[in-house]
């Protein structure tokens, strides 16, 4: 449950003053709650107030432990403000708080920011990110000037930016106020240049950095506009790879997180994931230019009082004075020529492929080998790289964090061979596993029945799917996330009026480890609720993400109510194939019974609504029925 900030401090000073404690503070009259804090670090027992996106964060609250070694056993304080921080660090509620670094609060007297020694926050430039058309079409010009405007939009403009924002200014007035405080001038384009397509998420930062960048470039004589991508970066980056614009501005560590499957590659070395990003892009034929400046967006601080009592400058220092054991340091793997050879502004070359579709030979054996050793494919290797083992090489890259293109180059090589078989891999569960549901192969239909089960919506596509089912009176399975509940609440009534099921998929968690496994739960919980609150009704099935299972997730999810839905036809349609080929693929594997993997939501569907009509009209024909996953 959360707490108010007020309430929280008002408990804990109570608590605190009413215990004397050992006085080990010099001098021994300090303040009993300044007393109580110091013992309880001391103690290795570490209080931490902060956002609730902190304490989830890897970056932040769980890095404390994965980084410095601190032990957060006395729970952490949920603070809306960072103002409810500053008060429960001067009223020694909790011993550490995290803070925006551009806050006000974090010049306050009376607390010490401790460095982050260890560089566990990393920095959030903003980077602009590019297609290659647009790169192509405004040339050298396009470069140069949109590397000007990045170089003068600096943290202090960028604070004052979110402080607009935050006093309730719409985006494009907060954008307008920092053009006229800053009349950056930037390179013109070249006669003739075609219109640039600047897109926006729904963020109102996003917008505003959108906006700012438009403007920037149309005072030089750019003919730019602004349009909306959608809510998140799986939209921002179908429409760049679409060409349905040339440039989004987004942050460079949360991109690059996205891109790689949140395997917590970030740092605050810049210019490494720099590389990185424009390496992950490459494949997607998208180029990042320049970043902004920026510093890191969190920062720890402690009472100014404790600090001075412990003698702790760094956030190492506190891992010492909490007797914690400070984990060795892990050095990042160097970087590859290949993702060297993409440090470059302008469009690459993409990177050579070592083995894909049509390979032969035993190299390609080696990798199948590897391949079924590790649980990713489930045929015997054969020397021959058909679409099964490319499956299975996109379902290793996802979880091992790499671009999962399907195909085997240096880096994919590298991480296959030095991987370790995962608990959550793959691991379908047996006929009769209570924890899972498996539905019959027979009934509707005089071929059998078919199980449809649409992904990550809803979204703006979900009522065009639901219009082709009830064309063929056919039923789905919808597995809905947070954001598309909150984004489209009124298509979620739409789906359980139409008498289809509604379940719970959720954001990717690659990692096996129990932080990552509380995390993929905790959001499950959260979506459980949302969905309840909108149509009252709590959803009772889970489709894990990436299918990752073991049968310590299934149980998990059984405490929430949910059995564990796996899907045996995938034509992976978030990769936009084609829409023959998502047909093609599942047409030609499907079976009664079948459990078919598709998506609503998570980016551009086009192709996906057309694969579905070919999908109920052949299937149709071929006297399938088409019925919701029972128990759902």
């Amino acid at each position: 449950m959360r707490r108010s900030v007020a309430l929280c401090v008002v408990l804990t000073v109570t608590v605190l003053t009413g215990c004397t404690g050992s006085p080990k503070l010099d001098p021994p009259n300090a303040p009993n709650a300044v007393v109580a804090s110091a013992d309880r670090i001391r103690d290795g027992q570490t209080r931490l107030g902060a956002s609730p996106g902190c304490l989830q964060d890897p970056d932040c609250a769980p890095g404390l432990t994965r980084v410095y070694g601190i032990d957060l056993d006395s729970g952490s304080v949920e603070l809306d403000t960072p103002d409810g921080v500053l008060e429960a660090l001067v009223a020694g509620a909790i011993d550490i708080g995290a803070l925006p670094s551009n806050a006000v609060e974090v010049s306050d007297s009376r607390i010490m920011v401790l460095q982050d020694d260890r560089q566990l926050v990393p920095a959030e430039n903003i980077v602009p990110v590019v297609g290659r058309g647009a790169v192509v079409a405004g040339g050298l010009a396009l470069t140069t000037a949109t590397d000007e405007v990045s170089a003068a939009l600096r943290p202090p403009g960028l604070l004052a930016i979110e402080h607009a924002l935050a006093g309730g200014a719409p985006p494009d007035l907060a954008a307008q106020a920092w053009l006229q405080a800053n009349p950056v001038h930037p390179a013109g384009p070249a006669p003739g240049a075609a219109p640039l397509i600047i897109g926006a998420r729904g963020d109102g930062e996003s917008q505003a950095i959108s906006d700012l960048y438009a403007g920037a470039l149309a005072r030089a004589g750019w003919s730019t506009s602004v349009v909306a991508v959608g809510g998140g970066q799986p939209e921002e980056l179908d429409a760049l790879a679409l060409g349905k614009v040339g440039m989004v501005p987004d942050r460079i560590s949360s991109l690059l997180e996205f891109l790689v499957g949140f395997g917590d590659v970030a740092n605050s070395d810049l210019q490494r994931d720099l590389v990185l990003l424009r390496y992950s892009l490459a494949d997607r034929g998208l180029v990042a230019f320049d970043p902004t400046p920026a510093t890191s967006g969190t920062v720890f601080a402690i009472n100014r009082d404790v600090a001075t009592a412990l003698g702790v400058h760094t956030l190492s220092d506190l891992a010492r004075a909490a007797r914690s054991h400070l984990p060795p340091l892990a050095l990042p793997e160097p970087l590859t020529p290949a993702e060297v050879a993409t440090d470059t502004e302008g469009p690459v070359a993409r990177v050579p492929v070592t083995l894909g579709i049509g390979s032969t030979g035993t190299a390609v054996t080696e990798i199948e080998t590897r391949l079924e050793e590790l649980g990713y494919l489930h045929t015997s290797p054969n020397g021959l790289f058909d679409e099964a083992t490319r499956r299975a090489v996109a379902a290793f890259q996802s979880d091992a964090g790499i671009i999962d293109d399907g195909e085997v180059g240096p880096a994919t090589e590298r991480a296959l061979f030095i991987a370790q078989p995962a608990a959550h891999v793959g691991q379908s569960p047996e006929p009769g596993d209570p924890d899972s549901l498996r539905p019959p192969t027979n009934g509707v239909g005089s071929a059998g029945t078919i199980y449809l089960a649409f992904a990550d919506g809803p979204s703006g596509v979900t009522d065009q799917v639901l219009d082709l089912l009830s064309r063929v009176g056919a039923n789905a399975t919808f597995f809905v996330n947070l954001d598309g509940v909150n984004a489209n609440p009124e298509t979620l009534r739409h789906i359980r009026s139409a008498g289809d099921p509604i379940g719970v998929s959720a954001a990717p968690h690659n990692d096996a480890s129990p932080v990552a496994e509380d995390a993929l739960f905790r959001t499950v919980a959260a979506d459980q609720e949302a969905i309840a609150e909108v149509d009252g009704q709590t959803p009772t099935c889970f489709l894990p993400p990436y299918g990752a299972n073991d049968a310590g997730t299934r149980a998990r999810a059984t405490s929430l109510g949910l059995k564990t839905v796996l899907w045996d036809v995938d034509p992976q349609d978030w990769r936009h194939p084609g829409a023959k080929a998502i047909s093609s693929d599942v047409i030609g594997a499907v079976q009664p019974g079948s459990i078919v993997l598709l998506h609503d939501g998570g980016g551009d569907r086009a192709q996906t609504i057309s694969a579905l009509q070919t999908i109920l009209t052949t299937l149709t024909t071929l006297g399938y029925g088409f019925a919701a996953l029972p128990g759902c």
